[in-house]
């Protein structure tokens, strides 16, 4: 085989892993190869959960002393990591949440280690949530000081506690459920609407840059870099895969790709509103709670509620209020939901566009590093044997 062809092959190959690592393998399902759905965000924060949980169990102090223990733990991760394998150090992380989990469950019961490993679920998921939803509030106008003002008021009036004294769990679920469902029911047909050119916006946003090559060259190297060695250097991949995003290449591929992953996207964008609305529900949960904690006393919660405030001792943290501040926290964050899907709503060019472009553009705009060359060389060298 001539070098010429053996470069083809391997940019192909990284082509095709790039493109099955972003989960667009729809676009070369006819290629050799095992489909592998890639994971690396979800990987990050799968491990920023799991981190998480060892920190809490470390700190809880149920083995040693809290600070020597995390130290030492982590020390030790970074030694595996940097001397071993990054492989090494992950699996140290897992093994030992795991190991910590069990031994949270047979020595102190399900409360703790619900405090320990169910805890940093909820951290990360708001956390991942909040960036998202930072991205989308700088392109409403006025909705962050509308929420901020609808969701502060009523933490300052007895009503609001009196009536969070007496909910559970259940009603809490159901309010969340009609207030917040019949926006997703108005939203779900403008997201599908949307899906229908949002990778011809991605493909325009590649066009505009002129690093997109460069940053193309890098992503095959990454991809490569574990299963296939025989990739070309720099300066040869970059001519290959130059003349892909030339105006001209974009123009006659990114129609077509669209039209193949349309539904696709589609499908995808009606699943991430799942994610979306318990993780916005959630981080505006937490917040208010942290914020309520803060500002209102809990002797001034007695007073309005007529009862003890219970609570509840969480490691690194210690006692925190429970009680009425959980339910309360949880019907102004419910309320907060419900403005953010009634302003996305309102103006479907507007607000739902960005929307779309929010939950699936960034992806959409990595993925179209591997989708436009893959499009352009599977026309110009034909398909796989």
């Amino acid at each position: 085989m001539s070098s010429d062809a053996s470069d083809r092959d391997a940019v192909r190959r990284a082509l095709v892993a790039g493109l099955r690592s972003e989960r667009l393998g729809v676009l070369c399902k006819d290629e050799p190869g095992r489909y592998e759905l890639g994971g690396e965000r979800l990987s990050q924060a799968l491990m920023s959960f799991l981190a998480l949980g060892d920190l809490l169990f470390l700190a809880s102090g149920e083995l040693l002393a809290p600070l020597p223990a995390m130290i030492g733990f982590f020390v030790l991760v970074i030694v595996l990591a940097a001397r071993v394998s990054p492989t090494a150090g992950a699996l140290a992380i897992v093994f030992f949440w795991l190991g910590s989990g069990a031994y949270q469950l047979l020595a102190a019961g399900l409360d703790a280690l619900a405090a320990t490993h169910g805890l940093p679920a909820l951290v990360v998921i708001a956390v991942i949530a909040a960036l998202r939803i930072a991205r989308f509030v700088r392109g409403v106008p006025l909705l962050l000081p509308v929420v901020l003002v609808i969701l502060f008021a009523p933490l300052l009036t007895a009503d609001l506690w009196q009536l969070a004294a007496d909910l559970e769990a259940p009603e809490l679920a159901a309010v969340f459920c009609l207030a917040v469902l019949p926006f997703l029911f108005v939203l779900a047909p403008q997201l599908w609407r949307n899906a229908r050119s949002a990778f011809l916006r991605a493909a325009e946003a590649v066009e505009e840059d002129e690093a997109a090559v460069g940053e193309a060259a890098a992503a095959l190297e990454k991809v490569a870099r574990d299963g296939d060695p025989d990739l070309p250097e720099r300066e040869r991949l970059l001519a290959i895969v130059e003349d892909c995003f030339s105006g001209e290449a974009i123009g006659r591929e990114a129609p077509e790709i669209q039209q193949r992953i349309s539904r696709l996207l589609g499908r995808r964008l009606l699943f991430s509103l799942v994610p979306l609305t318990l993780g916005l529900g959630l981080c505006v949960t937490l917040y208010i709670y942290l914020v309520a904690w803060a500002m209102i006393p809990i002797g001034t919660v007695e007073g309005w509620i007529g009862a003890q405030v219970p609570h509840e001792t969480l490691p690194l943290l210690g006692d925190v209020p429970t009680g009425p501040y959980l339910p309360a926290s949880v019907l102004l964050g419910t309320l907060a939901t419900a403005i953010f899907f009634a302003f996305v709503i309102t103006d479907e060019e507007t607000y739902a566009t960005t929307l779309t472009d929010l939950l699936v553009r960034k992806p959409l705009r990595r993925a179209a590093l591997f989708a436009l060359p893959y499009s352009t060389v599977r026309h110009e060298w034909g398909d796989p044997e």
